[in-house]
């Protein structure tokens, strides 16, 4: 009932990781799409992207190839989404990422939250007047098990938010250990986000920039402690 004819309605789903088969099936979402088209309202699925960086690559075949791990950037995520179903030509509505090509546009909401004291929500999530979940519940070491609440909460929100929902606080150098004259720098270009930079031969993090993908400690000839 609260669906009207020409509403924008985003349908959020999640389409699921590359060879893996526990996912929403792409049937039930397109009888979704039937019932809001019913009502004259125009449909959209949206997604954010994966936080981090893939895992592994396998090539399907030639010009085909899929990253393991995380979906963390439209290319990727797209070609996962097509392999599970999720195509405009079978669920009847296009698929949008509304955190942006790498999941970092974002508008941020103040909520003075007993961990979160903001929350970056995906800046496109505002397009829309409605909102439809669809989840599929799957176990969560943590949260016991993940549905409808971590739809909103992960999957709206921009990598930035994701990690520090899942990790203690934002990535630091080890100042003590850091000398930026003595190895390649390749933290610099590896960061997708440009959020490296080095003063007095020590790289340092804008931890506003940087949402966690880990790619600087790959490349670190040093690691960690």
């Amino acid at each position: 009932d609260n669906i009207k004819s020409g509403d924008k309605v985003a349908i959020k789903v999640h389409v699921g990781e590359a060879m893996n088969t526990h996912y929403l099936r792409h049937d039930f979402v397109h009888e979704v799409v039937k019932a809001v088209k019913s009502l004259g309202a125009i449909p959209t699925l949206v997604e954010t992207q994966g936080g981090g960086n893939h895992l592994q690559e396998i090539e399907i075949h030639d010009d085909y190839l899929i990253c393991v791990g995380h979906r963390k950037n439209t290319f990727e995520h797209q070609a996962i989404a097509k392999l599970h179903g999720y195509d405009e030509t079978i669920v009847g509505a296009p698929l949008k990422f509304i955190d942006g090509e790498q999941g970092i546009e974002r508008r941020i909401i103040e909520i003075n939250g007993i961990t979160l004291k903001s929350v970056s929500v995906a800046k496109d999530l505002y397009n829309y007047d409605k909102l439809l979940v669809i989840s599929h519940f799957k176990g969560h070491p943590q949260a016991g098990f993940g549905g409808a609440l971590k739809q909103l909460g992960i999957g709206c929100v921009t990598k930035h938010n994701k990690h520090l929902a899942h990790a203690d606080g934002m990535l630091k150098i080890n100042e003590r250990k850091c000398d930026t004259s003595q190895c390649k720098q390749e933290c610099i270009s590896a960061c997708p986000v440009e959020a490296i930079k080095i003063e007095n031969e020590k790289a340092l993090i804008d931890a506003e920039l940087c949402y966690g993908c880990f790619l600087c400690l790959l490349k670190c000839p040093i690691k960690r402690e």
